[in-house]
Protein backbone atom coordinates (compact mmCIF):
# COMPACT_ATOMS: atom_id res chain seq x y z
CA UNK A 1 0.00 0.00 0.00
CA UNK A 2 2.81 2.36 0.88
CA UNK A 3 4.59 1.49 -2.39
CA UNK A 4 1.45 2.27 -4.40
CA UNK A 5 1.02 5.59 -2.59
CA UNK A 6 4.65 6.51 -3.25
CA UNK A 7 4.30 5.50 -6.90
CA UNK A 8 1.15 7.60 -7.23
CA UNK A 9 2.91 10.62 -5.69
CA UNK A 10 5.88 10.21 -8.05
CA UNK A 11 3.63 9.97 -11.10
CA UNK A 12 1.69 13.06 -10.00
CA UNK A 13 4.91 15.01 -9.53
CA UNK A 14 6.22 13.99 -12.96
CA UNK A 15 2.87 14.89 -14.55
CA UNK A 16 2.94 18.34 -12.94
CA UNK A 17 6.46 18.96 -14.22
CA UNK A 18 5.56 17.81 -17.73
CA UNK A 19 2.43 19.96 -17.78
CA UNK A 20 4.52 22.92 -16.63
CA UNK A 21 6.97 22.35 -19.47
CA UNK A 22 4.15 22.12 -22.00
CA UNK A 23 2.53 25.30 -20.71
CA UNK A 24 5.87 27.10 -20.83
CA UNK A 25 6.51 25.84 -24.37
CA UNK A 26 3.07 27.07 -25.48
CA UNK A 27 3.54 30.52 -23.93
CA UNK A 28 4.33 33.05 -26.68
CA UNK A 29 7.86 34.42 -26.49
CA UNK A 30 8.55 37.91 -27.77
CA UNK A 31 11.12 38.06 -30.53
CA UNK A 32 14.36 39.89 -29.68
CA UNK A 33 14.10 43.60 -30.36
CA UNK A 34 16.29 44.81 -33.19
CA UNK A 35 17.98 48.15 -32.58
CA UNK A 36 20.12 50.51 -34.62
CA UNK A 37 23.62 51.70 -33.77
CA UNK A 38 22.23 55.04 -32.63
CA UNK A 39 21.89 55.14 -28.81
CA UNK A 40 18.95 57.07 -27.41
CA UNK A 41 19.98 60.45 -26.04
CA UNK A 42 19.57 59.44 -22.40
CA UNK A 43 22.36 56.90 -22.98
CA UNK A 44 24.75 59.77 -23.72
CA UNK A 45 26.21 62.46 -21.42
CA UNK A 46 23.84 65.37 -20.79
CA UNK A 47 24.46 68.61 -22.67
CA UNK A 48 23.57 72.17 -21.74
CA UNK A 49 20.60 73.80 -23.45
CA UNK A 50 21.15 77.16 -25.16
CA UNK A 51 18.36 79.49 -26.27
CA UNK A 52 18.97 80.76 -29.80
CA UNK A 53 15.85 82.76 -30.48
CA UNK A 54 12.98 84.52 -28.69
CA UNK A 55 9.88 86.41 -29.74
CA UNK A 56 8.30 89.20 -27.71
CA UNK A 57 4.83 90.68 -28.01
CA UNK A 58 2.68 92.92 -25.84
CA UNK A 59 -0.54 91.67 -24.35
CA UNK A 60 -3.08 94.36 -25.13
CA UNK A 61 -5.26 93.52 -22.12
CA UNK A 62 -2.62 93.32 -19.40
CA UNK A 63 0.08 95.50 -20.93
CA UNK A 64 2.65 92.80 -20.12
CA UNK A 65 5.36 91.89 -22.58
CA UNK A 66 5.28 88.16 -23.32
CA UNK A 67 8.53 86.41 -24.21
CA UNK A 68 8.49 83.07 -25.99
CA UNK A 69 11.60 81.01 -26.69
CA UNK A 70 11.17 79.83 -30.26
CA UNK A 71 14.44 77.97 -30.77
CA UNK A 72 17.07 76.20 -28.70
CA UNK A 73 20.08 74.01 -29.32
CA UNK A 74 22.31 71.66 -27.36
CA UNK A 75 25.67 72.99 -26.20
CA UNK A 76 28.63 71.44 -24.43
CA UNK A 77 28.52 68.39 -22.18
CA UNK A 78 27.37 69.53 -18.74
CA UNK A 79 27.42 66.22 -16.83
CA UNK A 80 30.28 64.80 -14.78
CA UNK A 81 31.67 61.54 -16.10
CA UNK A 82 31.09 59.68 -12.84
CA UNK A 83 27.44 60.78 -12.71
CA UNK A 84 26.95 59.70 -16.32
CA UNK A 85 28.46 56.26 -15.74
CA UNK A 86 26.33 55.78 -12.63
CA UNK A 87 23.03 56.38 -14.42
CA UNK A 88 23.89 54.66 -17.74
CA UNK A 89 22.82 51.10 -16.75
CA UNK A 90 19.42 52.44 -15.71
CA UNK A 91 19.07 54.33 -19.00
CA UNK A 92 19.76 51.18 -21.00
CA UNK A 93 16.96 49.42 -19.15
CA UNK A 94 14.63 52.32 -19.98
CA UNK A 95 15.59 52.10 -23.65
CA UNK A 96 14.84 48.38 -23.78
CA UNK A 97 11.45 48.93 -22.12
CA UNK A 98 10.56 51.84 -24.41
CA UNK A 99 11.35 49.78 -27.51
CA UNK A 100 9.29 46.89 -26.17
CA UNK A 101 6.27 49.13 -25.54
CA UNK A 102 6.55 50.84 -28.94
CA UNK A 103 6.82 47.50 -30.75
CA UNK A 104 4.25 45.49 -28.81
CA UNK A 105 1.61 48.03 -27.75
CA UNK A 106 1.56 50.82 -30.36
CA UNK A 107 1.39 51.29 -34.11
CA UNK A 108 3.88 54.18 -34.10
CA UNK A 109 6.76 52.42 -35.88
CA UNK A 110 4.79 50.11 -38.14
CA UNK A 111 5.36 50.54 -41.88
CA UNK A 112 1.62 50.57 -42.59
CA UNK A 113 0.96 53.41 -40.12
CA UNK A 114 0.26 56.78 -41.81
CA UNK A 115 3.18 59.18 -41.35
CA UNK A 116 2.33 62.31 -39.28
CA UNK A 117 2.00 65.36 -41.53
CA UNK A 118 4.67 67.31 -39.59
CA UNK A 119 7.22 64.47 -39.60
CA UNK A 120 9.57 66.34 -41.94
CA UNK A 121 10.28 68.78 -39.10
CA UNK A 122 11.38 65.96 -36.79
CA UNK A 123 13.00 63.51 -39.24
CA UNK A 124 13.22 64.54 -42.93
CA UNK A 125 14.08 61.00 -44.11
CA UNK A 126 11.44 59.18 -42.06
CA UNK A 127 9.55 57.93 -45.12
CA UNK A 128 12.55 55.89 -46.26
CA UNK A 129 13.29 54.35 -42.84
CA UNK A 130 12.77 50.69 -42.03
CA UNK A 131 10.74 49.60 -39.00
CA UNK A 132 13.80 49.29 -36.73
CA UNK A 133 14.92 52.82 -37.55
CA UNK A 134 11.39 54.13 -37.07
CA UNK A 135 11.24 52.53 -33.64
CA UNK A 136 14.53 54.23 -32.72
CA UNK A 137 13.12 57.57 -33.89
CA UNK A 138 10.09 57.23 -31.59
CA UNK A 139 12.33 56.10 -28.76
CA UNK A 140 14.46 59.21 -29.23
CA UNK A 141 11.35 61.40 -29.24
CA UNK A 142 10.25 59.82 -25.94
CA UNK A 143 13.72 60.31 -24.40
CA UNK A 144 13.81 63.98 -25.49
CA UNK A 145 10.24 64.64 -24.34
CA UNK A 146 10.96 62.98 -21.01
CA UNK A 147 14.05 65.13 -20.46
CA UNK A 148 12.10 68.37 -20.99
CA UNK A 149 9.29 67.15 -18.75
CA UNK A 150 11.18 65.67 -15.80
CA UNK A 151 14.92 65.88 -16.43
CA UNK A 152 14.82 62.03 -16.38
CA UNK A 153 13.99 62.10 -12.66
CA UNK A 154 11.42 59.35 -11.90
CA UNK A 155 10.18 61.03 -8.70
CA UNK A 156 9.68 64.50 -10.19
CA UNK A 157 6.29 65.98 -9.29
CA UNK A 158 4.87 69.37 -10.26
CA UNK A 159 1.77 71.08 -8.87
CA UNK A 160 0.06 72.63 -11.89
CA UNK A 161 -0.40 76.41 -11.41
CA UNK A 162 -3.91 76.56 -12.90
CA UNK A 163 -5.19 74.71 -9.79
CA UNK A 164 -7.59 72.48 -11.67
CA UNK A 165 -8.99 69.55 -9.70
CA UNK A 166 -7.84 66.02 -10.51
CA UNK A 167 -10.93 63.90 -11.22
CA UNK A 168 -9.45 60.93 -9.35
CA UNK A 169 -7.60 62.43 -6.36
CA UNK A 170 -10.05 65.34 -5.87
CA UNK A 171 -6.99 67.51 -5.21
CA UNK A 172 -5.10 70.02 -7.32
CA UNK A 173 -3.66 68.34 -10.41
CA UNK A 174 -0.07 67.16 -10.11
CA UNK A 175 2.09 66.16 -13.07
CA UNK A 176 4.22 63.26 -11.93
CA UNK A 177 7.01 60.91 -12.93
CA UNK A 178 9.22 60.65 -15.99
CA UNK A 179 6.53 61.75 -18.43
CA UNK A 180 4.67 64.03 -15.99
CA UNK A 181 1.34 62.25 -15.96
CA UNK A 182 -1.60 62.55 -13.55
CA UNK A 183 -3.81 60.11 -11.68
CA UNK A 184 -6.82 61.34 -13.63
CA UNK A 185 -5.28 59.80 -16.76
CA UNK A 186 -6.62 56.48 -15.45
CA UNK A 187 -10.10 57.91 -16.02
CA UNK A 188 -9.39 60.03 -19.10
CA UNK A 189 -7.60 57.17 -20.89
CA UNK A 190 -9.44 54.24 -19.39
CA UNK A 191 -8.77 52.04 -22.43
CA UNK A 192 -4.99 52.32 -21.93
CA UNK A 193 -4.93 50.66 -18.49
CA UNK A 194 -2.27 52.97 -17.04
CA UNK A 195 -2.30 51.18 -13.69
CA UNK A 196 -2.02 54.19 -11.36
CA UNK A 197 -3.56 53.26 -8.00
CA UNK A 198 -4.54 56.35 -6.03
CA UNK A 199 -6.22 54.38 -3.24
CA UNK A 200 -2.91 52.70 -2.43
CA UNK A 201 -0.85 55.85 -2.95
CA UNK A 202 -2.95 58.54 -1.27
CA UNK A 203 -1.14 58.40 2.09
CA UNK A 204 2.35 58.47 0.57
CA UNK A 205 4.46 61.63 0.19
CA UNK A 206 4.24 63.35 -3.22
CA UNK A 207 7.71 62.18 -4.26
CA UNK A 208 7.66 58.77 -2.59
CA UNK A 209 9.20 56.33 -5.13
CA UNK A 210 6.75 53.64 -3.99
CA UNK A 211 3.84 55.52 -5.60
CA UNK A 212 2.45 53.57 -8.55
CA UNK A 213 2.49 56.62 -10.82
CA UNK A 214 6.22 57.16 -10.19
CA UNK A 215 7.27 53.63 -11.21
CA UNK A 216 9.47 54.34 -14.27
CA UNK A 217 8.25 51.52 -16.53
CA UNK A 218 4.58 52.09 -15.67
CA UNK A 219 4.89 55.84 -16.22
CA UNK A 220 6.73 55.37 -19.53
CA UNK A 221 4.19 52.84 -20.76
CA UNK A 222 1.19 55.08 -20.05
CA UNK A 223 2.90 58.12 -21.59
CA UNK A 224 3.87 56.26 -24.76
CA UNK A 225 0.35 54.90 -25.17
CA UNK A 226 -1.05 58.42 -24.78
CA UNK A 227 1.45 59.67 -27.37
CA UNK A 228 0.41 56.91 -29.76
CA UNK A 229 -3.27 57.75 -29.29
CA UNK A 230 -2.73 61.49 -29.78
CA UNK A 231 -0.63 61.03 -32.93
CA UNK A 232 -3.25 58.72 -34.45
CA UNK A 233 -6.01 61.15 -33.51
CA UNK A 234 -4.32 64.38 -34.68
CA UNK A 235 -2.19 62.98 -37.56
CA UNK A 236 0.59 65.20 -36.25
CA UNK A 237 3.21 65.04 -33.51
CA UNK A 238 3.04 68.69 -32.47
CA UNK A 239 -0.46 70.15 -32.17
CA UNK A 240 -2.21 72.47 -29.70
CA UNK A 241 -4.21 69.40 -28.62
CA UNK A 242 -1.33 67.12 -27.71
CA UNK A 243 -0.91 66.06 -24.07
CA UNK A 244 2.40 67.77 -23.24
CA UNK A 245 2.85 71.54 -23.46
CA UNK A 246 6.53 71.12 -24.38
CA UNK A 247 5.41 69.25 -27.50
CA UNK A 248 2.82 71.83 -28.53
CA UNK A 249 3.61 74.52 -31.13
CA UNK A 250 5.23 77.78 -30.07
CA UNK A 251 2.06 79.58 -31.15
CA UNK A 252 -1.55 78.46 -30.96
CA UNK A 253 -3.55 80.00 -33.83
CA UNK A 254 -6.75 79.15 -31.96
CA UNK A 255 -6.34 82.31 -29.86
CA UNK A 256 -6.28 85.99 -30.84
CA UNK A 257 -3.01 87.87 -31.16
CA UNK A 258 -3.43 89.67 -27.83
CA UNK A 259 -4.37 86.51 -25.90
CA UNK A 260 -1.50 85.31 -23.67
CA UNK A 261 -2.49 81.73 -24.42
CA UNK A 262 -1.48 82.24 -28.06
CA UNK A 263 2.18 82.19 -27.10
CA UNK A 264 3.25 78.86 -25.61
CA UNK A 265 6.28 79.66 -23.44
CA UNK A 266 6.58 75.98 -22.55
CA UNK A 267 7.06 74.81 -26.14
CA UNK A 268 10.33 72.94 -26.69
CA UNK A 269 9.66 71.47 -30.12
CA UNK A 270 12.71 73.12 -31.76
CA UNK A 271 14.99 71.45 -29.21
CA UNK A 272 13.13 68.13 -29.34
CA UNK A 273 13.33 68.16 -33.15
CA UNK A 274 17.08 68.80 -32.91
CA UNK A 275 17.44 65.61 -30.87
CA UNK A 276 15.45 63.44 -33.29
CA UNK A 277 17.16 64.91 -36.35
CA UNK A 278 20.53 64.11 -34.76
CA UNK A 279 19.91 60.40 -35.44
CA UNK A 280 22.23 59.28 -38.26
CA UNK A 281 19.39 58.04 -40.47
CA UNK A 282 17.23 61.18 -40.05
CA UNK A 283 19.79 63.66 -41.35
Amino acid sequence: MKKNKALFTTISLISSILLGWVAQAQKPVSAPIKVTNDPLMWELPMKETIGTGTFKYKNQKTGKVMTVVISEKSGKISEREDAYKKRLPRMKLWSAKVFEIIRDETTLAQMKTPIPTDMNYFCPKYKSLNETQRMTFWGQLVAALTFRESGWKPTMTYLEPDHKIDAVTKKFVRSEGLMQLSYQDVSSYRDLDCGFEWKKDKDLAPNDPHKSILAPFRNLRCGILILDKKVRMNHEISTPNTYWSVLRPTFNPKYKLDDPRRGNKNSKISWIAEQTKSLSFCK
